[in-house]
C-alpha cells in the first residue's frame, strides 16, 4: 500500500505561527464584561441592549431589555433623545420605584419612535410619556400601577393591542390625529382620552 506524505509549504507554516501567537497574546475572553450598553449584529443590523437603567438613548437605532430593569427615584427610566428609534422591552419590565418620574420620557420634539411588548409600572409620573413624539407608535405594551397616565402619545400616533390598569389618571392620552386600536383601560381614573380627530376602534 502506498503511502502519502503531508507537506506542509513554508508561507503555511508561517501562517500558522503569526495566528498562533496572536491568539496567545489576546487571552481569554472577558466573562464579566463591564455594566453598560452591548451592541448585537445579527440579521438586520446591529441592535443596542439596554443594561441598567437610567438609560438615555441619543442616537437613532434599535434598542431592548434583556431582562426586568428597576428605576430610581427622581429620574426617568429610559429618555429618548433621538428620533426614528425602536425601544422593544422584548416582554420584559421597566419598574418605577417611590418617587421616579416616567418609565420612558421623551422631554423634546421628537418623530417616528417605535416602543414596544412589555410591561411599564409603579413609576410616579406616566408609564409611558411620549406627548411631545408625532407620527409614533405603542404597541403591545401594558401599563399599570402609574401614578399619571399609563401611556401618553402625540400627534399623529398610533396605539395598538395595550392593556391600561389602575393608573392614577388616564389609561391612554392620545393627542390629536392618533388612532387607538384593540386596547383595554380599567380602574384607571379616567380610561382612554383623545383629541380632535382620532379615532378609537
Amino acid at each position: 500500500m502506498r503511502k502519502q506524505a503531508l507537506v506542509i509549504t513554508f508561507p503555511i507554516c508561517i501562517c500558522i505561527l503569526i495566528a498562533g501567537a496572536w491568539l496567545a497574546d489576546a487571552g481569554p475572553p472577558d466573562l464579566n464584561p463591564p455594566p453598560g450598553t452591548v451592541g448585537v449584529s445579527g440579521r438586520f443590523g446591529t441592535r443596542t441592549a439596554i443594561l441598567k437603567l437610567p438609560f438615555t438613548i441619543t442616537e437613532c437605532g434599535s434598542y431592548f431589555l434583556t431582562g426586568c430593569l428597576t428605576g430610581e427615584a427622581n429620574r426617568d427610566g429610559i429618555t429618548i433623545e433621538a428620533d426614528d428609534v425602536t425601544l422593544d422591552l422584548n416582554g420584559f419590565s421597566l419598574i418605577g420605584v417611590g418617587g421616579s418620574f416616567d418609565g420612558v420620557a421623551v422631554p423634546a420634539t421628537r418623530t417616528n419612535l417605535v416602543i414596544r411588548n412589555g410591561t411599564v409600572r409603579n413609576w410616579g409620573n406616566d408609564g409611558v410619556d411620549t406627548i411631545r413624539a408625532q407620527n409614533s407608535q405603542l404597541q403591545d405594551l401594558r401599563a399599570s400601577g402609574n401614578g399619571v397616565n399609563g401611556l401618553r402619545i402625540g400627534a399623529g400616533g398610533l396605539v395598538t393591542h395595550c392593556t391600561v390598569t389602575e393608573n392614577g389618571a388616564f389609561g391612554i392620552f392620545a393627542d390629536s390625529g392618533s388612532t387607538v386600536q384593540d386596547c383595554s383601560a380599567r380602574n384607571n381614573l379616567g380610561g382612554i382620552s383623545v383629541g380632535t380627530g382620532c379615532t378609537v376602534q
